[in-house]
């Protein structure tokens, strides 16, 4: 039985990781396949499901590893790429 491990979503503010199904980062997508790879079945969180119940961090138990991914919200609107002729 592998051990478990929990990933926290603080979610990432970059365009690359905005608007594509499943909308999860690549950054989480990566950290899931290297515990997997370390034989740590991962358990996935994001921070507003934290936000609304702070009781799951209790219910997860002690896993050893838990990693967060956040990033810096940037201000601004974010422009589209567009070909001038």
């Amino acid at each position: 039985m592998p051990a478990e491990a929990l990933i926290i979503d603080g979610y990432v503010d970059e365009p690359a990781c905005l608007g594509v199904p499943p909308y999860i980062s690549p950054y989480i997508r990566y950290i899931a396949g290297v515990l997997h790879e370390h034989d740590r079945e991962p358990r996935y969180l994001t921070i507003d499901q934290i936000r609304e119940d702070p009781g799951l961090l209790k219910t997860s138990g002690s896993r050893g590893i838990a990693v967060m991914v956040a990033g810096v919200t940037v201000p601004g609107k974010y422009l589209g790429g567009s070909r001038r002729r």
